[in-house]
């Protein structure tokens, strides 16, 4: 800079040159949108010759457009002034940049305007990095709020500060609900003690993993495994995060991904140190990405909008027994190569991935690969401000939950064997809709064609005789006003003319609101005991001949004994009672009731009864072989407990997908409604309607099991 006198000085070109020395561009511009004057900083910022004179020039052809800064003009001229005013311009090759311009208007001595004159600073390198970590910050959230697990973020003063869509789910409580409060609020009472000693160990520098349980909205409890670390900002722990899975139904449940990101600070004046600490920020958060990624339990792949691997976490390399060194050459078609020959059908897997890779849906499909395993496998978009940058694919081993599925099968053909051998069907009535369902077997016993499905009431009507019907009807109405329960005993006749004698069982099932909904019961062909009972009352008739032992007894001894009783006893007339028999007897005399006892004898089960004679001093004792009976009764057992674990898993496994579906579903509602098509909107309340009828349907197997049980 030249040196001042007194005689030279001119204040304008000496701002001129202190505004050059600092990179600070100054323009004066006449009402008309001529440039009066400017400094060297100006051509520098938009790229001209130092050397040219843009005097004369107009101002409007270094606006990016018109409409800009008509804006910025119709501002100025209202207020006289503006400050920091970020406007984008263009330079002299076209290329777009953004200014901080200080522009006032100046005044005559008539207070008339008579030109505009400020400063300005070039602020792209600023600008553009905002918008780099505002879509960092965009992509965090999304992936945070679509996880398929809880996560939240509990301050260093132990109140919520966040928890996600999967956790309120999961506690019942909305995010509004717990920030700000203690996290006591879900932790079991006789827990709390540990609860806080875990969050002060964390703080302490810990990480975390393992189980614990959870109170609920409604005050019940529930578990989850956890995973619990701390949050860092400039090495300093300032709050802890964790994440969790549900695994009340299934202690194997994974996690799945979830990223926690630091809430960036806000931006400084000095322009550098903005640039620092945001890319400080921004390194913390892929850390936190990179270990979230490592800390899920299922297998997470993430590729770009052109199919290439961005990111993979260890347990995917793990699930797919991927050597490091094939990672790490970052060869996707050698990656892909390694993957398809542990599939049974690769062409069917690499169609898909073809597919979801041009299509903007998610997908859920099972892999099976050659040596057994089996994998679910869910692919989603990965949607940054409205576009697609790529897919997430996490995939979660099940091949112990298939081998179960097939147990489970095996089970219930098992259970349908037995219930055809027991001769017993099962049957249930929906009081709201009317309608009637009957097993396989219930048509077996009605010798009724299956495909004609059950009988109306007029047509079930023709089974019975009137006193039959009318005992049903009212077995009906109280078991649907009262719900009382019935055991009984009836005689049907088929089309044939053959007579049926059946054993019965009507149960009534409530909904949680405590309404009947439904009757349920099972009936079973008991005609060919009623004819050996039968038959055993006529051999009575003639104990001598009867098969199975007949004995009368007095206080002292045995009166008479058949020779059946002779042979399995041992015992003949005069000797003393048999010890089997001497307390039971005891007993009858005393009460001068029926007593039934069981013994086994020659590896063979006999029931005994006791019966008192009236005005006489003996009982009779009739004995029967009740061995295979027996034998059914225990397959019996065994069938209702294979049943009962049947429905528990079954109802259990379809929970499984529904909490995912019914997330998804309800997440896509909360956010998107005013985005997507009607008609899909239409189409996910369907998916969200039908996942709570199922939920309803599951309770009402569960509650079935357990009454039957």
């Amino acid at each position: 800079m030249t040196s001042v006198s007194k005689e030279n000085y001119n204040p304008e070109e000496y701002l001129l040159d202190t505004l050059n020395d600092l990179d600070i561009g100054f323009v004066k511009v006449s009402n008309d949108g001529t440039i009066l004057n400017h400094n060297l900083a100006f051509n520098k910022i938009f790229g001209f010759n130092p050397e040219k004179d843009l005097n004369g020039t107009k101002i409007l052809d270094y606006w990016l457009n018109s409409e800009e800064r008509n804006k910025f003009r119709e501002i100025l001229y209202k207020d006289g002034i503006v400050k920091k005013y970020v406007a984008p311009a263009k330079r002299v090759d076209g290329e777009k940049s953004f200014l901080q311009l200080n522009i006032k208007l100046n005044k005559n001595s008539k207070g008339e305007i008579i030109s505009s004159e400020g400063t300005f600073v070039d602020v792209t390198k600023r600008i553009r990095t905002e918008q780099k970590l505002k879509e960092s910050e965009e992509r965090f959230r999304k992936i945070i709020e679509n996880a398929p697990f809880g996560y939240y973020r509990v301050g260093k003063d132990g109140l919520w500060q966040y928890v996600n869509p999967v956790w309120e789910k999961m506690h019942d409580y909305s995010l509004q609900e717990v920030v700000g409060k203690s996290f006591e609020i879900t932790q079991p009472e006789n827990a709390k003690e540990q609860a806080r000693s875990y969050i002060q160990r964390v703080l302490s520098g810990e990480s975390m993993v393992g189980e614990f349980g959870r109170t609920k909205k409604d005050g019940t409890v529930e578990y989850h495994a956890f995973n619990i670390q701390p949050i860092y900002q400039e090495g300093e722990i300032i709050a802890i995060e964790g994440f969790i899975n549900d695994i009340t139904e299934f202690k194997e449940a994974q996690q799945r991904l979830i990223v926690s990101e630091s809430n960036l600070r806000k931006l400084n004046n000095d322009l550098e140190q903005i640039i620092d600490e945001r890319t400080k920020e921004l390194k913390e958060s892929e850390e936190i990405l990179r270990s979230t990624f490592e800390s899920t339990a299922d297998g997470i792949l993430v590729v770009d909008e052109k199919g290439q691997v961005k990111h993979t976490n260890s347990r995917f390399t793990d699930m797919w027994h991927i050597p490091k060194d094939l990672i790490s050459e970052r060869d996707d078609q050698k990656l892909l190569d390694y993957v398809l020959n542990q599939l049974k059908d690769p062409e069917a897997f690499l169609s898909k991935v073809d597919q979801l890779n041009r299509s903007a849906s998610e997908d859920f499909d099972t892999l099976y690969f050659t040596d057994g395993r089996v994998f679910e496998r869910f692919s989603s978009p990965l949607v940054l401000e409205a576009e697609i940058k790529g897919r997430v694919w996490s995939f979660r081993d099940i091949t112990e939950r298939k081998e179960s599925e097939e147990a489970l099968k095996e089970s219930e053909r098992r259970l349908k064997e037995a219930q055809a051998l027991g001769k017993i069907g099962y049957w249930e009535f929906d009081i709201t809709n009317q309608h009637i369902t009957w097993s396989d077997q219930v048509f077996e016993i009605y010798n009724r064609d299956p495909s004609l499905g059950p009988p109306s009431v007029e047509e079930e009507a023709n089974y019975y005789t009137p006193d039959t019907s009318e005992r049903l009807r009212e077995y009906a109405r109280r078991a649907i006003e009262f719900g009382e329960h019935f055991d009984f005993d009836f005689q049907i006749s088929l089309p044939s003319g053959m007579v049926v004698q059946l054993t019965a069982l009507m149960r009534s099932i409530k909904n949680k609101s405590g309404q009947i909904i439904k009757l349920v019961g099972t009936v079973q062909d008991i005609t060919e005991r009623k004819e050996k009972e039968k038959e055993i009352f006529d051999l009575a008739q003639f104990p001598s001949e009867d098969p199975y032992p007949i004995l009368r007894v007095n206080r002292k001894g045995v009166i008479y004994i058949n020779d059946a009783g002779q042979k399995l006893l041992n015992v003949v007339e005069s000797d003393q009672i048999p010890e089997i028999f001497q307390e039971s007897v005891k007993n009858t005399f005393e009460s001068n009731q029926i007593s039934e006892s069981e013994v086994e004898l020659d590896n063979r089960v006999y029931s005994f009864i006791i019966t008192p004679i009236k005005d006489a001093d003996y009982v009779n004792i009739y004995g029967m072989d009740i061995t295979e009976r027996k034998h059914v009764e225990e397959n019996l057992k065994e069938i209702n407990k294979l049943k009962s674990e049947f429905l528990r898993r079954a109802s259990h496994e379809l929970k499984t997908p529904l909490i995912s579906i019914k997330g998804f579903s309800d997440l896509i509602l909360s956010l998107y409604t005013n985005q997507l098509d009607p008609v899909i909107i239409s189409k996910v309340r369907e998916i969200s309607d039908g996942c709570e009828r199922l939920q309803n349907i599951i309770n009402n197997l569960l509650e079935t099991s357990r009454l039957e049980s």
